[in-house]
């Protein structure tokens, strides 16, 4: 399993550097892909972001969502949009930008992924595995347990999010066969990508920071 790294930031998340210096330094580090994450910017700050981000991640080939908003993500050539359950629905993105857009969709429960499986996603998102500080009033945090038990279900590609870090990484990527015996899942694979926000946002040091985390996951593949 090629377990990829995968960056979601606003300019909220960055405590040390700009976010354009943190988007340039992750598309030279490794990532592969990118998530913008706006949540209480305005539409015209917004999109100006979106435009100077997407020719630096276009150049190294990694794909660029923004979260929530299709107009900015169609205005500003993204490759497509993360939505969360109660976001702008799977339908109505479609009738907005066909098939221009890419869709990746959160989930937090076993029915949210039975759901995801009867659409044409790009993944889904489970979490959140660990407690997290990024979001105001994030989804109850599920665990590794409950992790493996779901992660099985579904039929797209899967991205683990929620509070990891290099801390916590190797416990998520090798768990405790125990958790796997419990879970009742007889052949678990790892996640296919991992999502991060402030263990890069909030280093001193984003490059080292992303390097420590791609050392961890070649370990584990």
């Amino acid at each position: 399993m090629n377990t990829k790294l995968y960056l979601i930031a606003g300019e909220e998340n960055c405590s040390h550097l700009s976010l354009i210096d943190i988007v340039d330094i992750a598309s030279n580090s490794g990532i592969s892909i990118f998530q913008l994450r706006e949540k209480d910017t305005a539409g015209k700050k917004f999109v100006e972001l979106a435009k100077a981000i997407q020719p630096i991640l276009k150049s190294k080939k990694i794909d660029f969502y923004i979260n929530d908003r299709v107009d900015i993500a169609m205005a500003s050539k993204a490759d497509g949009v993360h939505v969360g359950q109660n976001d702008i629905s799977y339908s109505d993105i479609r009738a907005i930008a066909g098939t221009e857009l890419k869709i990746g969709l959160s989930t937090n429960t076993p029915e949210d992924i039975l759901k995801a499986n009867e659409l044409d996603l790009e993944y889904i998102g489970i979490g959140p595995i660990f407690d997290t500080t990024t979001k105001k009033n994030p989804n109850p945090t599920l665990g590794i347990e409950k992790f493996i038990s779901q992660r099985h279900l579904s039929k797209h590609p899967v991205v683990a999010i929620g509070g990891i870090n290099r801390n916590n990484l190797n416990n998520l990527l090798n768990p405790d066969p125990l958790l796997i015996k419990k879970s009742n899942v007889t052949n678990h694979t790892d996640p296919d990508y991992i999502a991060v926000i402030s263990a890069v946002t909030s280093s001193i040091n984003p490059k080292e920071e992303i390097i420590n985390l791609k050392t961890i996951l070649d370990k584990a593949n």
